[in-house]
C-alpha cells in the first residue's frame, strides 16, 4: 500500500448515524472554565467503564507525518475523501492547534489529533490514527481515562482508569505525565499551544514543586530498575533485591494518584522474578497484573488476553491448601508481596534506593524561589547524568486551558 492509498480496515465509509460530538448516557459535552468545552460526567462511572469504542478515521504510518510532507498531505487528502460527508464532518470540526496552522489544513488537524500506536505487536511499523471521540476530551497531567487500540476489530476503546464523580472531567493524556512541570508544559505547548493550568499544574508552588521531586524519584526508581534488569543477575538475592525498587515505583505511582495501564509494571516485573522461586508469589503478582489490565484495557485486549493465559497457568500448578497462605489484610498482603529477605545483596540495593532519594534534597532551594515550574536541575539520575532543562515562564497572552473541543 502507498502512502497515499486508503486503509479499508480502519477508514470508515458509512457514516449515516456519525455525530461530530459522541453522545453518552456517562457524560455531556458542556463548557468547562477556561477549556472552552470538554466532557462532564452525568453520575458517578466506576472505573473500567467503556466510554468511546470507534474506528480511526485517518490512519498514516507514524514516520511519514513529520518526514515527508508532500507524501503525509496525499495519504492524508487521499483518506478523507473516500469518508462519508458525515465522517468528513467529524474530521474538519475538530481542533486545529496554532501551532500546525502553516501549510495543510487536513494534516494540521490529523498532527493536533493523532494518535500514535505500536505496530510492532501486529508486524507492522508504528502508526497514528484520528479518532472523532477521544479527540474531544481534554488533556490533563493525572487524566482519569486512557485509550487502547484493539487490531482485531480495528478499533480504538476509551475507558475510566479510575472511579469518575459526577460533575468531574473526563480527561485523557496528550503527553507523558511522568514529566516533571515544565517539561509537561513545554511539550504541550510544542504540539497544542496552550498552558496546561490543570488540577495538577494548578498547584500552588510548593505543592507543585514537591509533586515534580516524586516525579523525579519515581523516574530515578525506574531507572534503577532498568539498570539493575539490564545487569546478568544469576543469584537470587539478585533478583530479590529489585523487588525493593519495584516496591518504592508502586508506592510513588500511589503518592502520585497516577493511574493507567502503566501501573502493572512493577507486577508484572515482579511476576517474572518470582516464576520459577515462589510459584504463589508469581500467581499473586500475575493477578493484580491482569486486574489493571482489565480495568485499563478490558477483557479483549491482546495484552490481557496474554496475562489471563498466564494467571490459570500459574493458578494450575498451586494447590488449593497454598492459596490459603495469601494473606487477606491489605498491608500483610503488601508485605508478604513484596518480601525480601536481609542480606548482603538486599542491603546494597537499599542503599542504592536511599541515595536515589536524598539526590535534590540537599540543593539550595533558594536557587528555586523564582522558579514558576518548580523544575530542579540539581536532581539527577545516576544513570542518566542529563540535568532538567528549565522551560521558562511565558505564558503571556497565550491562552491556558486545554483545546480539544469548540
Amino acid at each position: 500500500m502507498s502512502n497515499a492509498e486508503t486503509n479499508p480496515e480502519t477508514t470508515p465509509t458509512n457514516g449515516a448515524n456519525a455525530s461530530p460530538i459522541p453522545s453518552s448516557p456517562f457524560y455531556s459535552h458542556v463548557p468547562v472554565p477556561g477549556k472552552e468545552y470538554g466532557m462532564v460526567a452525568n453520575t458517578l462511572i466506576p472505573t473500567g467503564t467503556t466510554l468511546i469504542t470507534e474506528p480511526s478515521l485517518i490512519t498514516l504510518p507514524a514516520d511519514l507525518i513529520y518526514d515527508d510532507y508532500n507524501a503525509a498531505v496525499a495519504a492524508v487528502e487521499a483518506q478523507f475523501i473516500q469518508l462519508s460527508s458525515e465522517y468528513q464532518t467529524q474530521v474538519l470540526s475538530l481542533y486545529h492547534s496554532p501551532v500546525f496552522h502553516e501549510g495543510n489544513h487536513l494534516l494540521g488537524i490529523f498532527k493536533t489529533n493523532a494518535v500514535t500506536q505500536d505496530g510492532s505487536s501486529e508486524g507492522r511499523e508504528d502508526y497514528a490514527i484520528l479518532l472523532n471521540g477521544f479527540s474531544r476530551f481534554n488533556h490533563a497531567c493525572s487524566p482519569n481515562c486512557e485509550g487502547s487500540w484493539m487490531p482485531a476489530s480495528k478499533t480504538h476503546v476509551l475507558r475510566t482508569t479510575r472511579d469518575v464523580q459526577e460533575g468531574e472531567e473526563l480527561t485523557v493524556a496528550y503527553t507523558d505525565v511522568f514529566q516533571t512541570t515544565g517539561h509537561r508544559r513545554e511539550a504541550l505547548m510544542g504540539s497544542h499551544g496552550f498552558v496546561c493550568m490543570c488540577s495538577v499544574c494548578g498547584l500552588d508552588i510548593v505543592e507543585r514543586q514537591e509533586r515534580d521531586e516524586l516525579l523525579r524519584k519515581l523516574k530515578r526508581m525506574r531507572d534503577l530498575s532498568e539498570h539493575l534488569l539490564g545487569e546478568n543477575l544469576d543469584k537470587e538475592w539478585e533478583k530479590d533485591g529489585i523487588l525493593l525498587v519495584l516496591r518504592r515505583e508502586d508506592e510513588l505511582l500511589k503518592q502520585l494518584c497516577l493511574t493507567g495501564s502503566f501501573e502493572a509494571g512493577p507486577y508484572g516485573i515482579g511476576a517474572s522474578i518470582k516464576m520459577n522461586s515462589d510459584p504463589l508469589r508469581c500467581f499473586a503478582f500475575q493477578s493484580i497484573t491482569l486486574e489493571i489490565l482489565q480495568r485499563c484495557h478490558g477483557e479483549d485486549h491482546p495484552d490481557t488476553i496474554r496475562m489471563k493465559e498466564r494467571v490459570v497457568e500459574s493458578r494450575s500448578l498451586l494447590m488449593d491448601e497454598q492459596l490459603e497462605n495469601i494473606p487477606t489484610d491489605p498491608v500483610a498482603f503488601s508485605d508478604w508481596l513484596w518480601f525480601v529477605p536481609d542480606g548482603k545483596g538486599t542491603v546494597m540495593i537499599k542503599e542504592m534506593i536511599e541515595a536515589n532519594e536524598k539526590i535534590g534534597e540537599d540543593d539550595d532551594n533558594d536557587s528555586r524561589k523564582g522558579n514558576w515550574d518548580g523544575e530542579d536541575d540539581g536532581a539527577l539520575s545516576p544513570f542518566n547524568s542529563e540535568p532538567d532543562r528549565e522551560f521558562e515562564d511565558s505564558v503571556g497572552n497565550e491562552i491556558a486551558g486545554d483545546h480539544s473541543d469548540f
